[in-house]
């Protein structure tokens, strides 16, 4: 985000190389049009009103104008008019040169032609900066009293005195554009580092991460010392950090426990003072979060409108809060049985691709079980659907608090469940399903004066070396179906050599 950006060491202006190329050319072609005018004065014979530069000035600044309105209007729709540097400055020299013409041909006794000098100086200070506008003005001063030197036959009180106005009035032109354009500049590029920063952390699925990674973008936007984010605004400064930066080694909970930070995050409200920015972005499932920086020395708009540069902050935070909650809750919608809250096949496959994927290649045991419930299609039948969804839902509640946190257990299909079992070799597997046959026996379904017990029958497969994941499944499938050869409420381990192909 800031790789391609060069510091220029004035305001809070950040511009990258081709714009500095562009503005030294502009600036070099406007002190060129100014060497070149004041040559133009030291002619002898020049007429005091020449019609004819006057017209050649003007069919230049036609035909760029032409030119211009041309572009856009033939790319307007698709608004991917624009103009490179090269056709800038070639636009740009012929400008000046126009200028130049009217000059020449109007009667410089009533100091008409002193206008090119704000024209260059206004036009350099639009597309320059500090610098450029300073060089610009230090030669226009000079430019101004060598050339009126020349023409004026009296240095006197009054030529001194027109020389220091003209000097003074350009300096307030050049310091008003100064101050709008880095004003402008230093909000566009605010905005622009914002915007980058929210699409890049939209990307996340999750709150954690989103802030993790907004805390080490926003110091490209704000000259900040530290930056941190964390969840609760209470008095104890135990607080869930979820991003911290700093650019030396300052200890976030040293961060937190300053009283005057307290006292500020205490007021939930964006709250600024020459240390810091306080950004309350609002409330999400995990609790209130609030993000404070510690603010770096700045110029420029960043140093004059704090307020504003918070709020600005704090916006493109909602929008991170906002579209990372739906994209989470979209994602857990997506990857979640809506009858059971298991995981769902989608999710599966996602899963065990990687669990395959990691067992192969850390050589790490991973086994699955298929389960399937006992005489599933004659509960629907008999007793209606309703039934049989309180018995999945029953199961799905077993399965789900009877495994291990890195264990996945998901709906594969109908009264079919998956187990995942990463590190877990067959016997790891048969004690878990022993252990859940056995609560299995505590759900009793009932029915009217009936009671329903419910039983499972189970394959149990553990991956071979370079087996991959059809294979792997159809094992267990197959461990499956022999199980309720035997009887169904049984497991069966699969035969490794049952293999059907290997990983690719």
């Amino acid at each position: 985000m800031g790789k391609n950006k060069i510091n220029l060491g004035f305001y809070d202006s950040q511009v990258n190389p081709e714009q500095i190329r562009t503005g030294l050319l502009i600036s070099i072609i406007a002190i060129g049009a100014l060497v070149v005018r004041m040559i133009l004065l030291a002619v002898p014979g020049i007429p005091i009103i020449n019609w004819s530069r006057l017209s050649e000035g003007g069919i230049i600044i036609g035909i760029v104008g032409t030119i211009v309105t041309s572009r856009y209007a033939l790319y307007n729709r698709k608004k991917i008019a624009h103009f490179g540097p090269v056709e800038s400055t070639l636009l740009l020299i012929a400008v000046v040169i126009a200028v130049g013409f009217v000059n020449v041909g109007l009667d410089n006794s009533n100091g008409i032609d002193n206008y090119s000098y704000f024209l260059v100086l206004t036009l350099v200070g639009i597309i320059g900066n500090n610098q450029m506008r300073f060089a610009v003005w230090i030669f226009a001063i000079a430019s101004f009293l060598a050339s009126n030197w020349y023409i004026s036959p009296v240095h006197s009180g009054p030529f001194w005195a027109s020389f220091i106005y003209f000097s003074v009035t350009l300096f307030l032109i050049n310091l008003m554009i100064g101050v709008i354009m880095s004003t402008l500049a230093g909000r566009n590029k605010l905005r622009i580092s914002i915007n980058s920063m929210v699409t890049h952390c939209c990307n996340f699925s999750s709150i954690e991460e989103a802030y993790n990674e907004a805390v080490k973008l926003l110091p490209f936007a704000v000259p900040s010392l530290a930056v941190i984010a964390f969840i609760g605004n209470g008095p104890n400064t135990n607080k869930q950090i979820l991003g911290f930066w700093s650019k030396s080694k300052l200890d976030p909970q040293e961060l937190l426990a300053n009283s005057e930070l307290q006292e500020l995050v205490a007021q939930s409200a964006i709250l600024t003072n020459p240390k810091y920015l306080v950004i309350p972005s609002g409330f999400t499932e995990i609790g209130e979060i609030f993000l404070v920086i510690l603010r770096e020395k700045s110029f420029g708009y960043l140093s004059r409108y704090p307020d504003e540069v918070a709020y600005l902050i704090g916006g493109g935070l909602l929008r991170i809060n906002s579209e990372v909650s739906n994209l989470s809750r979209l994602t857990k919608e997506s990857l979640t049985d809506s009858l059971t809250g298991l995981a769902n096949r989608r999710a599966l496959d996602i899963r065990l691709t990687a669990e395959v994927n990691r067992s192969i290649r850390s050589k790490a045991p991973l086994t699955i079980i298929l389960l399937d419930l006992d005489n599933f299609k004659l509960v629907n039948d008999t007793y209606g659907h309703q039934v049989g969804d309180e018995i999945l839902r029953s199961i799905a509640a077993i399965l789900a608090t009877r495994i291990r946190g890195q264990d996945l257990a998901t709906r594969y299909g109908g009264e079919e469940f998956m187990l995942i079992l990463p590190d877990t070799n067959i016997t790891g597997a048969i004690d878990l399903i022993e252990e859940l046959m056995k609560s299995t026996t505590s759900i009793k379904q009932e029915v009217g004066s009936q009671h329903l017990n419910v039983t499972f029958s189970s394959g149990i497969a553990m991956l071979n070396p370079d087996e991959n994941i059809d294979s792997l499944i159809y094992r267990s499938d197959q461990a499956l179906y022999e199980a309720k050869s035997r009887g169904k409420n049984c497991y069966v381990v699969s035969d490794p050599d049952l293999s059907l192909g290997t990983h690719k």
